[in-house]
């Protein structure tokens, strides 16, 4: 059999701002057989601009963030939630009104995790100074619907008024990691002297109550975001009474569930931060990504469709890499996101899905997974090769990428990464074997 001989080419593309020649690397270290080249093109940039990620879907999440937090690169951010309640069971009726009193009425919202800075943790949550805040809590005079997708362009003003706020009070959560917050006798009369026609199923309820919108005040230092579980039965609206007819205490628990129509709302006071180029097309050393629609980035390769002029060449790889800016980014206090997001910029502005990180799922549907945090990097590669491809053969075109963090909706973390001006910059790495 003929061997035949096959010389591998191993491309690596770093761009950075100098310009200088392809030059070749190891051909004096191996024999013939196996010579490699290794050749650097610095000629062409990657740019890369902080931009706003403002078109994120907030309702519906299984995740609800709550609270406000104040970081000294990305400035004071704030989540709030608007929520819709259940009826425990259809046709609920607490009995004969002449003889049932109120007790207490509790919005116990249970957290999964939280978001604050990490340096300073201490055992016992109630000691802790960062994360004492407190929210306030309005009755809405409008409901939302399950149905409807909610952008967080979201105009909450047309949903309440000042004058139906139902209390104001701290939020401090307990070590079993619930909030439990109290609300007036007031308000528990509301449900328990309602007429049953109200309560017959959670349409008749929807009519009479339309939710809350839980509201947290904006801190000035530390604070903390927590990951509310609104889709599990643990977070709910307990009415505590007593039916004197039989002098028993009683509790009725108005339920949260997944089918539960809510609402994230995320604010980000960047005019008081210390990032100054966002939606300017000015270009830094550095760009943000921060989560709750927050900031994502626009990424420009310049001459990257030239590639398609390749036609004797078969890509083995290609990756994209981006690391966290260490000095000044405070990543250690503040966790940067477990992963990241990166899909295609079309001729048109419209976002394409990388076809590396579509996962057909045991169910047969598709997700879109992102790429995990590398801390052997302190950053994040993607790998994009079959995306490469599609570009060698003409498949498609692109006009950049856009970085942003995965689960933008239901978390709250951020990350400063070095840009394509960073003096260690974006890197694009392609291994290509030449036909």
């Amino acid at each position: 059999m003929k061997s035949i001989k096959l010389v591998s080419f191993f491309l690596l593309l770093t761009f950075i701002a100098c310009e200088k020649d392809f030059h070749e690397l190891g051909n004096q270290l191996q024999p013939d057989s196996e010579k490699f080249i290794v050749a650097y093109n610095d000629s062409t940039q990657v740019h890369a601009y902080t931009i706003s990620d403002d078109s994120v879907t907030v309702n519906n999440q299984l995740i609800n963030l709550l609270g406000s937090y104040h970081d000294p690169i990305f400035g004071t951010t704030t989540a709030n939630i608007i929520t819709q309640f259940n009826l425990a069971i259809a046709n609920t009726n607490f009995g004969n009104a002449d003889s049932l009193t109120a007790d207490s009425i509790i919005l116990h919202l249970y957290y999964d995790s939280y978001y604050k800075n990490f340096s300073g943790i201490q055992n016992d949550f109630t000691t802790d100074k960062s994360l004492n805040q407190y929210v306030n809590i309005y009755e809405l005079n409008q409901g939302i619907s399950f149905d409807t997708t909610y952008t967080n362009d979201f105009d909450v003003e047309n949903y309440y008024d000042e004058a139906d706020l139902i209390c104001r009070t701290n939020l401090i959560p307990d070590s079993l990691k619930y909030i439990n917050i109290k609300l007036p006798l007031s308000f528990a009369e509301h449900f328990l002297f309602a007429d049953t026609s109200n309560l017959t199923d959670n349409e008749s309820f929807y009519n009479f109550f339309k939710g809350l919108y839980i509201k947290a005040d904006p801190v000035v230092i530390g604070g903390t975001i927590y990951y509310i579980n609104l889709s599990s039965t643990s977070s709910r609206l307990s009415l505590y009474y007593t039916d004197m007819a039989d002098t028993t205490s009683k509790q009725y628990s108005f339920l949260t569930s997944v089918e539960t129509p809510k609402i994230n709302l995320f604010n980000h006071e960047y005019e008081n931060s210390s990032i100054k180029n966002i939606d300017n097309n000015i270009e830094d050393t550095v760009i943000y990504i921060q989560a709750m629609s927050g900031l994502q980035s626009r990424i420009e390769i310049p001459g990257l469709n030239s590639w398609q002029d390749s036609s004797d060449i078969i890509i083995n790889r290609t990756e994209l890499i981006f690391t966290v800016q260490e000095e000044n980014s405070y990543y250690k206090e503040y966790a940067v996101p477990n992963r990241l997001v990166l899909k295609g910029i079309n001729e048109d502005d419209t976002r394409q899905y990388i076809p590396d990180y579509i996962q057909v799922n045991e169910n047969g549907s598709l997700s879109y997974t992102g790429e995990s945090y590398n801390s052997e990097i302190n950053g994040y590669s993607f790998n994009i090769t079959s995306y490469f491809q599609k570009l060698i053969r003409k498949e498609i075109t692109t006009k950049g990428f856009y970085l942003y963090s995965y689960g933008s909706a239901t978390n709250a973390r951020r990350a400063v990464l070095r840009s394509g001006r960073n003096s260690n910059p974006i890197t694009l790495k392609i291994t290509y074997s030449k036909i």
